[in-house]
């Protein structure tokens, strides 16, 4: 089910008329985690299994942490990273449609399953939970961490919420606080943008595809790589702006992503522009703790230069994404 399809029109609809009834009051957050559980197992009923291992592993780990944080960070760290790294990555070493997978094993099974959507954006969810919750001696519960990791706004490709930021604001909801005009605006500028330039330029951009880039000059190929970036940006706006309107229908606020990337003046600024919550992520739970700028000039470059190809590669599981994160280490 996605943003665009009349099914979402339908559930949307349906899921805000509940939630400010009377009788739903004390049941908001229920009623979100299930709504969620069915938008994500509408497409991929098969992966809700692995979902529901991702969330109540990551609970788990976040109460053991909270009583010795040292230990039990780190392994809980590691195990949302073997999930992305098998489910994602995967496909670098393993030919899942090999004749050698024709077995019936727990583990021909799993090599079968597909990418689970929006897998990276939820993982990275799980990390900033372990480390914003386990400095707090409170234990949130699990119908709050539900909610975190799968507010279904947001559970498909972000915006990347921290912890810290979204877990306060899970409290009873009000219909009279609803910002009305402020949800329209994000949720109209969305459409306008993902429907109507982004549909319209991949209409355009599909011709840099093989063979159909052979009957083009070569100035309009250059002309289609710059729509194409743009096709990129709009798309991903487009998203992330309807996410956010959601999100305030509901009471919630999720970051902003984006604010006008392409007026840049260099790669830095870009990446302060430019998928803002995946940059602030990068930057609080990985650029940081590796020591950052603290380390001396050469540290801080391989720092930057760590994070940037790990971004890369966080934006696909193939080499080209991580020359790309690399090109960009190097030019910043």
């Amino acid at each position: 089910m996605t943003f665009t399809s009349w099914q979402f029109g339908i559930f949307a609809a349906v899921v805000f008329g509940l939630y400010y009834l009377p009788p739903f009051r004390t049941l908001q957050v229920q009623l979100l985690v299930v709504a969620s559980l069915f938008f994500y197992g509408y497409g991929q009923p098969e992966l809700l299994p692995l979902l529901a291992v991702a969330v109540f592993g990551t609970y788990l780990f976040l109460i053991l942490a909270q009583r010795n944080r040292p230990v039990w960070l780190p392994v809980g760290i590691a195990f949302n990273l073997a999930l992305l790294a098998f489910f994602k990555y995967k496909f670098l070493f393993v030919n899942v449609t090999s004749s050698a997978l024709v077995g019936g094993t727990p583990i021909d099974f799993l090599l079968r399953l597909p990418l689970p959507i929006g897998i990276s954006f939820f993982v990275f969810h799980n990390i900033s939970l372990l480390v914003d919750l386990t400095k707090q001696k409170d234990e949130p519960s699990l119908a709050s961490v539900f909610l975190y990791i799968i507010f279904f706004p947001q559970l498909v490709s972000g915006p990347i919420t921290r912890a810290g930021m979204f877990v306060p604001q899970i409290k009873p909801k009000f219909l009279a606080d609803v910002q009305y005009v402020e949800a329209a605006k994000w949720i109209l500028t969305g459409y306008f943008f993902k429907l109507y330039v982004a549909n319209n330029l991949n209409e355009m951009t599909s011709y840099m595809s093989f063979p159909l880039y052979e009957t083009l000059q070569t100035q309009d190929r250059w002309l289609l790589v710059f729509l194409y970036s743009y096709q990129i940006y709009v798309d991903f706006f487009g998203y992330s702006a309807i996410a956010i309107g959601l999100a305030v229908l509901f009471g919630y606020r999720l970051p902003i992503n984006f604010n006008l990337p392409y007026i840049s003046r260099s790669f830095s600024e870009f990446w302060t522009r430019w998928h803002i919550s995946l940059s602030s992520w990068l930057r609080t739970y990985l650029y940081i703790p590796l020591g950052g700028n603290q380390k001396g000039i050469t540290r801080t470059y391989l720092n930057l230069m760590i994070v940037m190809s790990l971004g890369g590669l966080w934006h696909g599981a193939g080499p080209s994404y991580l020359v790309w994160g690399v090109l960009h280490g190097c030019c910043w």
